[in-house]
């Protein structure tokens, strides 16, 4: 099966010899389109590697303006990790750009209409994707062959992942340890995120503060000086509560 992404040196199936190069070289220059990463089996990842943010509705909307009034612009370069299970059989993840590919993929799945446009002489502002594939599909097919550019990694190991991510891509020197943590792939870092924040054990569970006119989210069964600032603190907590239990009170500590 002919996968139809485009690299520097060929356009083949990732894997094959000189599309991702050798050993030696492990990163290669692509792009691919929407309709491809839609379609493919890729892990955007978003809880592994993004902080608590949430992109807003409007930011969504100010992407689809990009791909589809603005393109002098363009969308940023995304990066691809490729990993091989079986021999021919690839799975791809997406190491950064999960929020632009996501908003996309938001738009696609129906969750937001499009913002005020007017693209070939048609108004295409206010529809959902159902409404434009129906009235305008040549509109429609233009964000399915949007092709981003991109970034391919090929054998590369959960730490160098995280550590591509943390050190290269985000060049940040302020992120937590347990961020740095969520940042490798696996059961583990993946039980904790799950267990702390979307799918909670009840320990965890969170309600609305009101003072005034503010409101804020925290912890149901936790001091008020436990702070919630968006930065892993209750992931960061289980961790520590996991690492006592295992190894002790003398030793947990």
């Amino acid at each position: 099966m002919t996968i139809f992404i485009s690299c520097e040196r060929t356009k083949d199936m990732p894997g094959m010899p000189g599309l991702l190069g050798t050993a030696e070289v492990q990163c290669n220059n692509g792009d691919v389109s929407v309709d491809w990463l839609h379609n493919a089996n890729i892990n955007t990842q978003n809880r592994a590697y993004q902080r608590e943010k949430v992109t807003t509705e409007y930011w969504k909307q100010q992407l689809m303006l990009t791909i589809l009034y603005n393109t002098f612009a363009g969308i940023p370069e995304i990066h691809i990790r490729v990993i091989e299970g079986a021999p021919g059989i690839y799975r791809f993840e997406l190491i950064d750009g999960q929020q632009r590919v996501t908003a996309v993929f938001d738009f696609l799945n129906g969750d937001f209409a499009l913002p005020p446009m007017v693209v070939d002489g048609c108004d295409i502002g206010g529809m959902n994707v159902d409404e434009l594939r129906e009235t305008y599909p040549a509109i429609y097919d233009r964000i399915m062959q949007y092709r981003l550019t991109c970034k391919w990694y090929e054998g590369l190991t959960d730490l160098q992942t995280a550590y591509l991510f943390i050190e290269v891509l985000n060049n940040t020197n302020d992120m937590k340890s347990q961020e740095i943590r969520n940042a490798v792939l696996g059961f583990y870092s993946k039980y904790v995120r799950n267990t702390a924040r979307y799918e909670p054990h009840e320990l965890f569970t969170r309600v609305i503060e009101k003072s005034g006119k503010k409101e804020k989210t925290v912890l149901k069964y936790f001091s008020s000086g436990f702070k919630l600032a968006g930065r892993m603190e209750v992931d960061e907590w289980l961790s520590e509560l996991l690492y006592l239990k295992l190894n002790g009170v003398r030793k947990g500590l």
